[in-house]
């Protein structure tokens, strides 16, 4: 077990997340254990708590990426011991520093990855998922498809973010993208 998840609040918060986690896979007809989870994400609002996560997973592993996004710094961290869930084993952790404020802090999504096919465009390609799981279709679900760009980035990186309408019970949020965050990483050093 990575050292941080031995800290029991960090832990308690962790399994909270994989439960709602669960839930809203349930709701979007998505097995994620049949899926490659690429990494996971924290969201915190003050700059000291940041900080402190950052301390933590630095002390478990490395910084690869501290890049400018949407005018925050974000870190991605990789462990140097993978956390399981949903019998994948994910080693990224990404840590944006605080811009808005989120009603919930701690673990908030994971993202997956859903290659594109063959001379697929991105247009197509979240067309492809979108009438595949029907997700747009679900009166529950609120989705959003975006492309965030981060300076260097040499490969398109569309995203399909999924989560409840009604965030009062379950704030977390599954992202689909096509490539893996250390790939998009790679090609844009």
């Amino acid at each position: 077990m990575t050292i941080f998840l031995k800290n029991p609040e960090i832990l308690f918060t962790f399994e909270e997340f994989q439960q709602k986690i669960m839930q809203l896979s349930q709701e979007m007809h998505l097995d994620l254990t049949q899926q490659e989870i690429d990494h996971l994400a924290i969201r915190v609002n003050e700059l000291d708590e940041a900080q402190k996560w950052l301390d933590l997973l630095v002390q478990c592993g490395t910084i690869i990426s501290q890049n400018e996004v949407n005018g925050r710094p974000i870190y991605l961290i990789k462990l140097n011991t993978p956390i399981m869930i949903f019998d994948n084993q994910v080693s990224v952790i990404e840590l944006p520093f605080p811009k808005k404020t989120y009603p919930v802090t701690g673990w908030e999504h994971l993202e997956v990855v859903m290659p594109f096919l063959p001379q697929e465009s991105i247009a197509d390609w979240e067309k492809r998922i979108l009438n595949h799981y029907g997700w747009a279709d679900d009166k529950r679900l609120k989705v959003k498809c975006s492309q965030p760009q981060v300076e260097g980035e040499q490969k398109p990186n569309p995203s399909i973010a999924v989560s409840f309408k009604d965030m009062t019970n379950n704030h977390c949020c599954i992202k689909v993208h096509p490539y893996t965050i250390e790939s998009i990483i790679e090609v844009s050093k």
